[in-house]
């Protein structure tokens, strides 16, 4: 009756038509007619004065949407489940130390194929010629 804006009469109507067997008790007929003055009254008037929603989903509560808005940080505010706080905050620590990583890994060589994991790798023995450049610059 709420969803499609029908009166007591309409709705009964409607599933008789679908179920032929269907035929309330003198109780559940008088719940659904008050349900349907509760109905009448909580309405507004006019047609037009009803506002248009879109479909209802998950929302951030006001406070977190606040926030969200006024950090100028580069995530955005997730919804669902989240972390507590105090995880929160190690993982963000987490990803400032893989940004400062990131950044020297890109000043460093970059090795293309298989190589040893680094607790593994040798120190890099320096060639011949850097040898003796090395000594040229100290001289």
């Amino acid at each position: 009756m709420k969803l499609r804006s029908m009166s007591f009469e309409q709705a009964l109507a409607f599933v008789t038509e679908r179920r032929p067997i269907a035929n309330p008790n003198e109780s559940f007929r008088r719940q659904l007619q008050e349900y349907e003055r509760r109905l009448q009254r909580s309405a507004p008037k006019d047609k037009g004065a009803r506002v248009a929603r879109g479909p209802a989903g998950p929302q951030l509560p006001p406070a977190a949407a606040t926030k969200a808005n006024d950090d100028n940080d580069e995530r955005t505010a997730s919804i669902g489940p989240q972390l507590p706080p105090h995880l929160k905050r190690n993982v963000e620590a987490d990803d400032d130390n893989a940004k400062d990583q990131t950044e020297d890994d890109d000043k460093e060589e970059v090795v293309i194929g298989p190589s040893l994991p680094p607790h593994l790798k040798r120190p890099r023995q320096d060639s011949n010629e850097e040898k003796s450049t090395k000594k040229k610059k100290k001289e």
